[in-house]
């Protein structure tokens, strides 16, 4: 996170056009790629595959782009959701959680002891086998990742400036503009 903020300004930079467009094409083209299950076992494959294309209530694609959010924040946390049909567990959703209430609880080794969550109303601790946690640039094993947008907010939040003071001096050139005449006509010249 650039220093001194927080996810707030991540929010507000991914409704930049410019912003939006890149983390839109990176998360299409991983997206888009497609893909297979990898198991031995037929049965298992075409159960899992049936699942995910026609089990949850949301496409795959869906889940996949909200999961990518980490891109965005540097890391998502996404709480799989099963129901129980004919004695077998089926993923009913993958419910992607906003970063913006939850913290690491970490040991000395970086090891994640749990994840807790803020709330109005106090701290939450959860497990973490709860969550699917995928973290985008895991340096030095952070459990909070680094935001591609990271690298960008310095030359958005200049852009945001240049903006603002641009918006700000207009009025001032809007009145009290000389007046231009043309030259070939003999009788009116400059004001």
């Amino acid at each position: 996170m650039a220093a001194g903020n927080n996810y707030n300004i991540y929010d507000e930079m991914r409704h930049d056009d410019q912003v939006k467009v890149v983390l839109s094409l990176k998360k299409d083209m991983a997206i888009n790629s497609g893909w297979r299950i990898a198991c031995d076992n037929e049965d298992i494959r075409e159960f899992i595959t049936d699942n995910l294309m026609h089990g949850m209530d949301q496409s795959l694609d869906t889940i996949m782009y909200d999961i990518m959010s980490s891109y965005d924040y540097g890391f998502s946390l996404s709480e799989p959701i099963y129901e129980l049909k004919e004695g077998l567990y089926h993923w009913k959703s993958i419910k992607t959680r906003p970063p913006h209430t939850f913290r690491f609880d970490i040991d000395r080794f970086g090891n994640i002891l749990s994840i807790i969550q803020n709330t109005s109303i106090g701290e939450f601790p959860h497990d973490q086998s709860k969550f699917v946690h995928n973290i985008y640039q895991p340096e030095f094993g952070n459990p909070y990742g680094r935001s591609d947008l990271r690298a960008a907010h310095d030359p958005w939040k200049a852009q945001v400036n240049h903006g603002t003071q641009r918006s700000n001096a207009l009025p001032r050139y809007a009145k009290n503009h000389p007046e231009f005449n043309r030259f070939d006509d003999p009788g009116i010249g400059y004001r």
